[in-house]
């Protein structure tokens, strides 16, 4: 993407960093999108899963409102990763506490 990016969009050269920043998430969203889509399908989980995913949102806007003023983008970029990482964990934790474990009983 770099190369892309200094070939045909040379005005945004400075994105570069903030790219490969957020890339750092993209494997977080990939393995926690499936299973909290599937929690969504049920009614059972879907307030929870409402409101986990609220507080990660929370979490989000709060530290960027924090960070943005001092890091701007880049900042923002982090932030991102580390919205990710724990919505990630709050989900893996959720579905192996609540969801898989009721179902070995």
């Amino acid at each position: 993407l770099p190369a892309l990016i200094k070939t045909f969009l040379p005005n945004y050269l400075p994105a570069i960093e903030a790219v490969k920043i957020l890339s750092i998430s993209i494997p977080f969203i990939f393995i926690a999108a499936p299973g909290v889509q599937v929690l969504f399908s049920s009614e059972k989980y879907l307030k929870t899963v409402i409101l986990l995913s609220l507080f990660t949102l929370g979490f989000n806007i709060t530290l960027n409102l924090i960070f943005i003023p001092l890091n701007g983008y880049i900042g923002a970029s982090w932030i991102t990763v580390i919205s990710e990482v724990l919505s990630f964990v709050i989900f893996f934790v959720f579905i192996n506490y609540q969801v898989l474990k009721k179902t070995d009983k």
